[in-house]
């Protein structure tokens, strides 16, 4: 997403990563369930729970999964994003991006704002629709 957001299988290789990940997540999470790994009175139902839920080595495993997963598809989202409004990658990959992959809603925070004060002058549009028209051409 940082070297190469401009080419054609960027997203497929990050959504097939997911796609793994996802994979992964199921196996790692069903293998703590079925093993009893998962420690009495944990889940989603408190913060307790969920406490609980991360004392488990295993569990722990399948959560950074399903962070690391959550923080990909994030990334996507903004250089995907950032291209079709005309932000600069260099903005993006240099701000924005190691947030995201350590705190994915700050990152998408971080963009958010970045993309509500970047200029929506005519120079800005104009590259804009380029760029939209150049996503749109690379994905047919």
């Amino acid at each position: 997403l940082a070297l190469a957001p401009s080419w054609r299988h960027t997203q497929a290789v990050v959504l097939t990563l997911c796609a793994l990940a996802g994979a992964l997540y199921a196996v790692t999470l069903g293998s703590a369930v079925a093993s009893g790994a998962v420690p009495q009175g944990a889940g989603f139902d408190s913060l307790e729970g969920v406490v609980r839920l991360f004392s488990s080595r295993a569990v722990v495993f399948s959560g950074w999964v399903h962070y690391t997963c959550c923080d990909l598809l994030s990334g996507l989202y903004i250089v995907r994003d950032a291209q079709v409004h005309g932000i600069p990658h260099l903005i993006v990959a240099v701000f924005v991006l190691p947030l995201t992959l350590v705190a994915a809603p700050v990152g998408v925070l971080i963009y958010l704002a970045i993309k509500l004060l970047w200029p929506s002058g005519s120079a800005a549009a104009a590259a804009a629709d380029n760029n939209k028209k150049n996503l749109e051409a690379k994905s047919k």
